[in-house]
């Protein structure tokens, strides 16, 4: 009889320490990620953020992305965020930019609307159509027959 409980705690021993020891590493793998460095951020305003490693741009009051990653060139004032991203391609093994298909944003800060993916031309209208300063430009270099 007492073979049995002693063989009964011994298997118990066998399977409880690999499920304790997979249990503790599952909860040190979880805590880690606290410790994972923070990304750069440049401050946009008004609780926006452009993260400089995946290059998309968060609202950190509503968590959530405003703009998807890839940003190329962004401006910002202290009401309006302009961002600009040019679409990728895959060829072969490479990823390129594809010059001829820009996507503009407009993030409205004081609204919190945001106005995107647009073509040139919507882009702007609607930055007509918002009031955004004619001194708030960014840097558009992508190829476009008008």
């Amino acid at each position: 009889m007492t073979d049995k409980k002693e063989i009964k705690k011994l298997v118990l021993g066998i399977i409880a320490a690999p499920v304790f020891y997979i249990t503790l590493l599952l909860a040190l793998l979880v805590a880690g990620t606290a410790f994972v460095k923070m990304t750069e951020q440049e401050d946009l305003g008004d609780e926006y953020v452009l993260s400089y490693d995946t290059n998309d741009i968060w609202d950190n009051r509503l968590g959530r992305e405003a703009v998807g990653a890839y940003i190329d060139t962004w401006a910002y004032d202290e009401r309006f965020i302009l961002a600009l991203r040019l679409t990728r391609e895959k060829t072969g093994l490479h990823i390129g930019t594809n010059k001829n298909n820009p996507q503009l944003w407009i993030i409205d800060k004081s609204t919190r609307k945001i106005y995107g993916p647009s073509d040139i031309h919507e882009y702007q209208h609607m930055r007509d159509s918002l009031g955004v300063p004619e001194g708030l430009n960014m840097k558009l270099e992508f190829n476009m027959e008008l």
